[in-house]
């Protein structure tokens, strides 16, 4: 039979991010989502040109950042937690292991949390899966309480207070603050059971602020806790 063969003179290539490795080959070295429009020429020895064009679409492997990348997220009890996928894609399908298939939900369990992430081409022929975790750690909320062993009498009143906070098992920071009845702070203390030595006669409110290592705080106000009375000024006169 009769064999004829025209050789290659030059390729031209037209696009973004090309690089020949040879006379006739070169690979694309795409890094970046988009539509990549491309355009081969080849020109043969007698100088006849031949094109033809194709399209190149990259879709980016979508990258969840639960919360900003946090691996642990500390909630305390009682709390609701939102969790986000922080993806921006409207198209995007969203799966976590909770069931839901939006960008975020709430939660106030503690557990680990995990979401997948799909992004399609246009054409639906290619899907790309990224997906990312986090840990909610629920922490136990304080419940501040106290009493004290006495709440009215005269001045100088030494009060001694008990410490009823919950739970015990856990550490635990105090801030205690009296404030007289026109709302200045008159005592402070960080003790556990604290002791009190109250000269001035008036009306006293008692704030206790608790807080865990993990940063759950609570606080109690009791006002007009106890009332220090002035003593009596004992006075007579004589007429004989």
């Amino acid at each position: 039979g009769w064999n004829y063969g025209v050789d290659v003179d030059t390729v031209v290539w037209h696009g973004a991010n090309i690089v020949p490795t040879g006379k006739t080959s070169a690979y694309i070295n795409l890094t970046t989502a988009g539509i990549n429009n491309y355009t081969l020429t080849i020109i043969d020895e007698y100088g006849c040109e031949y094109d033809t064009t194709f399209t190149i679409e990259v879709v980016q492997s979508p990258i969840p950042n639960i919360n900003d990348g946090l691996d642990t997220a500390r909630i305390c009890t009682g709390e609701i937690m939102i969790l986000n996928a922080n993806y921006q894609d409207p198209e995007a399908e969203y799966w976590w292991n909770t069931g839901a298939t939006t960008d975020e939900i709430m939660t106030l369990v503690e557990g680990l949390y995990y979401v997948e992430v799909t992004a399609s081409t246009i054409d639906g022929n290619l899907t790309c899966t990224g997906n990312d975790s986090i840990y909610v750690s629920i922490n136990p909320h304080p419940i501040p309480d106290f009493d004290v062993n006495k709440k009215e009498s005269c001045a100088p009143l030494d009060l001694q207070f008990t410490n009823l906070t919950t739970p015990l098992d856990i550490p635990l920071t105090y801030i205690w603050r009296i404030y007289n009845v026109a709302g200045q702070e008159v005592f402070t203390s960080d003790q556990i059971n604290p002791n009190f030595f109250v000269e001035e006669p008036g009306s006293y409110s008692v704030q206790l602020i608790v807080s865990t290592e993990n940063g759950c705080v609570d606080s109690v106000m009791r006002w007009n806790f106890f009332e220090v009375h002035p003593q009596p000024i004992a006075e007579f006169s004589f007429n004989p």
